[in-house]
């Protein structure tokens, strides 16, 4: 297997959720991939993922994965369904799909081709790590493979849309509503209201809640270090270049309700696109991302529909019910990969997983534990126990 080829075709194991009274964000317990989509996933264009910093760029699904020539993936391509694709498709790292995988034109896989069904297709198809088939090989055409190896069925799904997995944002605002630094801010009230005729809120790191505000309008949030903001209610927009987050900082935007739309953050470090997180709870809201040129963030949306406006590019991340986008996609893929100097008890991250060999089975055991400001591990394992909760804990998560 190519060098360059990381962990296994198994989901990946991210670290248990912090507790919800905390002043950790849940972002690298929950968002391990650029796209993740609980429900099927259909383009009509192709869908390119960009490694950024090291970090592949990975695709999880829910269902099945329906994508057209052209499609390029720079990590992973996991699917619970079938894949299937028409032209030419490429995953640099592994394809595992349980339902199956069916394509028409060039395959090339750098790593692992999973399939929990049958493999078929006519073409070229090249694979430079193990083929994996619990069904019939059908393949018509020219084949190159590095080796053939048992197909071993993954225990998590590629996205933790539902269960103890799914990260509850309405439970983790009605938290935040007696459990919140308030007091360290002369602009908002302890109930939560933002003081009238206040036009710029400045925040240093803490954890803030705030209710009776449908649009951020005219208020201007200056971000100064780590904030978790918890908005009680609905937001008609988040963005429009009144959200400012300075160097160094990071925002964890929790919306207890529906979002109707994104875009136009500014940040102080236009590398970091993941220094912003949208965690969206209301069920059925359907989130429009746009921007001038680009969306930069990271958003969190398990029970949302994500639309994604003409030619805008995302940097950053996506996990979402289902996916809306007219023609081509393309994700520059960033994840918060850390915990904050002020989480009082980061959970236990596994070390990264080594390249496996090509004939040998996912590994069954856990690699010992790193130091905690490691990023989340493409192990499929389990990983090492969280220390207990604080009261209003919640409940650990091992995939997404």
């Amino acid at each position: 297997v190519d060098a360059r080829v990381v962990g296994t075709y198994h989901p990946l194991t991210l670290a248990p959720v912090p507790a919800y009274d905390s002043h950790c964000s849940p972002a690298p317990s929950l968002v391990g991939s650029a796209v993740c989509v609980c429900d099927d996933l259909s383009l009509s264009g192709s869908l390119r993922t960009h490694a950024r910093n090291g970090q592949p760029a990975d695709v999880g699904v829910g269902g099945n994965v329906d994508l057209a020539s052209g499609t390029r993936i720079d990590g992973s391509l996991r699917a619970s369904g079938e894949v299937s694709s028409a032209g030419s498709l490429a995953v640099r790292h592994h394809l595992w799909a349980a339902n199956g995988v069916s394509a028409a034109g060039e395959l090339e896989v750098g790593g692992d081709l999973a399939s929990g069904r049958d493999v078929s297709g006519a073409g070229d198809l090249d694979v430079g790590g193990s083929l994996r088939v619990a069904g019939e090989d059908d393949w018509a055409g020219s084949k190159d493979v590095n080796g053939v190896a048992a197909y071993t069925e993954p225990a998590i799904a590629p996205c933790g849309c539902d269960g103890p997995a799914l990260y509850d944002v309405v439970k983790a605002v009605a938290i935040a509503k007696d459990k919140n630094d308030n007091s360290d801010v002369v602009h908002i009230a302890k109930d939560g209201m933002i003081m009238v005729g206040s036009s710029q809120l400045t925040l240093d790191s803490g954890r803030y809640y705030v209710r009776g505000i449908s649009s951020i309008g005219d208020l201007r949030l200056r971000i100064r270090g780590e904030v978790q903001l918890y908005v009680d209610g609905d937001l008609e927009s988040v963005g429009e270049n009144r959200i400012a987050i300075d160097k160094g900082g990071s925002l964890d935007l929790f919306v207890s309700g529906s979002v109707s739309s994104a875009g136009d953050i500014e940040l102080g470090d236009p590398n970091r696109p993941e220094a912003f997180r949208l965690y969206v709870g209301g069920a059925g809201s359907h989130i429009s991302l746009a921007g001038s040129h680009a969306f930069y963030g990271v958003v969190y949306a398990p029970t949302s529909t994500v639309s994604i406006a003409g030619d805008t590019e995302v940097h950053g991340a996506i996990f979402a019910r289902s996916l809306d986008k007219a023609g081509s996609l393309e994700v520059w893929g960033s994840k918060v990969t850390s915990y904050g100097e002020r989480c009082e008890a980061k959970p236990v991250v596994n070390a990264p997983a080594t390249t496996a060999e090509p004939d040998a089975p996912a590994p069954s055991s856990p690699e010992k534990p790193s130091e905690p400001s490691s990023p989340p591990s493409s192990d499929p394992s389990e990983p090492d126990p969280c220390p207990e909760p604080a009261d209003g804990g919640a409940p650990d998560s091992s995939s997404n």
